[in-house]
């Protein structure tokens, strides 16, 4: 995630991101890769087709400024992404985390990611993580059945079952 820190804490700064996708396409149609390089491409317009999927229902759209930072068109107004509610920032963070393992094998941690999220948006939360990277494997806490409640109900694991009775001495 240091590749979307902004030195304004008002801005999600893209531009470090947004350099290290573009080497790395350019490396990949140099290295006469063209398959790799377009998939690149279409995963990163996927990506952001999929945030403009989930903010749809809020009349918002991500934006990029000239110097690549993240907007959100709503209507006729512009919304830099400290205006977005809690909710809207938390999507944001969890996403572009899975988007920059890169479909690489990884683990992530979700504690309460319910927490500010919208009930439709808990249904999806799940899918489109794995939509976003289908090699990241999930452990999430949660008090919300709205999380695995669209088909992760059989990996779910009640805390409960795993205690053990310690013998007192």
């Amino acid at each position: 995630m240091n590749e979307l820190i902004s030195s304004s804490p008002n801005t999600f700064d893209f531009t470090k991101l947004d350099s290290k996708i573009q080497a790395k396409t350019i490396e990949l149609y140099k290295a006469n890769k063209r398959q790799e390089a377009d998939r690149e491409e279409r995963r990163v317009r996927d990506f952001f087709n999929l945030i403009d999927d989930f903010f749809q229902k809020t009349n918002k759209s991500i934006q990029f400024t000239e110097d690549k930072n993240i907007i959100f068109q709503n209507g006729s107004s512009q919304l830099k992404t400290n205006q977005l509610s809690s909710g809207e920032k938390q999507l944001l963070i969890i996403f572009f985390q899975v988007f920059l393992q890169e479909e690489k094998p990884s683990v992530l941690l979700l504690d309460e990611p319910e927490i500010s999220l919208h009930l439709k948006w808990q249904f999806k939360l799940i899918e489109t993580i794995r939509s976003i990277n289908p090699n990241c494997q999930l452990i999430i806490a949660t008090h919300s059945p709205g999380i695995f409640a669209e088909g992760w109900g059989d990996k779910v694991v009640d805390i409960e079952t795993l205690k053990t009775t310690i013998p007192a001495l």
